[in-house]
């Protein structure tokens, strides 16, 4: 028996189980390994895009009003200039207008004064109506187109250089008494040269030219060549023509308006001759 060879030893069932120890930890480990990949993977990643969107929309802050500036509270600015253009209310700024060689406020003093002037009651209608005026008067009853020889009145060139401003709306010109006793050529000369020089100084102006009154519906030929000498020239100059002749404003007056020295207006007689020209200023302003 000793002869027979010997069987190899068994392997050792301890080293097994070491070896199967070992591959049930390195399979843990391997997997402790792989869940944490999988884990960090899963939350460094971006989202998929798996085609789904959202509906909802945060809602927008309400914003906050900006504080006012003064570029949004601006408000145009009112015009103020002259001219009756638009004033502050909604109102009409006073039209600058000029009257020369006013014959009518001088006299008594017991007549047309203050308040009762034609020239005060003229600008109180005019306000009434709408169209306030700023009113610039040259009061002179021997005033006139020519001076007369000897005289102290005003010829209507100076009176042109003394009132009338380059904003006027209106320039309203009267004769003198005096004027009727020039000669027709001289009234000429004088009625264009001084219509120039108004429409020179103010060139917006409405010229209106009044002609000699008369309290008989016959008057003198000197009155009427008067009268037709001033309406040519106005007519040459563009300017509007009133004929107190033609319009019958004082004729055969029983003293209502005319003073007892047939001149003078009484205070009836102011507001008449208002009432006179209140629509043609009216009619000029526009």
């Amino acid at each position: 028996m000793r002869g027979m060879p010997k069987k190899p030893p068994r392997a050792s069932t301890g080293r097994i189980r070491d070896r199967g120890t070992i591959a049930f930890w390195v399979f843990i480990v391997l997997a402790v390994v792989a869940g944490a990949v999988m884990y960090r993977t899963a939350t460094t990643r971006g989202p998929s895009d798996t085609g789904y969107r959202s509906s909802y929309t945060p809602a927008q802050a309400t914003p906050t009003p900006a504080t006012p500036t003064q570029a949004t509270l601006a408000v145009p600015a009112p015009t103020t200039a002259p001219g009756g253009t638009s004033a502050p209310g909604g109102t009409s700024a006073p039209a600058p207008v000029a009257i020369l060689g006013d014959p009518y406020s001088g006299g008594p003093g017991f007549v047309g004064i203050g308040e009762a002037n034609w020239t005060k009651l003229l600008a109180k209608s005019l306000a009434t109506a709408g169209k306030p005026i700023d009113l610039s008067v040259f009061t002179d009853s021997s005033a006139g187109y020519v001076k007369p020889t000897g005289g102290d009145g005003t010829a209507l060139a100076q009176q042109v250089s003394q009132i009338v401003k380059p904003d006027d709306r209106v320039v309203v010109v009267f004769p003198s008494s005096s004027d009727s006793e020039q000669s027709r050529d001289a009234v000429r000369s004088a009625a264009h040269a001084a219509y120039a020089q108004i429409k020179s100084t103010a060139p917006g102006a409405t010229l209106i030219v009044v002609g000699q009154s008369w309290t008989s519906d016959k008057p003198p030929s000197n009155v009427t060549g008067l009268r037709d000498t001033l309406r040519v020239e106005a007519a040459a100059a563009g300017a509007v023509f009133v004929d107190p002749l033609t319009d019958k404003w004082f004729v055969n007056d029983t003293g209502k308006l005319v003073g007892s020295d047939g001149v003078h207006l009484t205070d009836q007689g102011h507001k008449y001759l208002a009432d006179q020209l209140q629509p043609r200023i009216i009619a000029a302003l526009g």
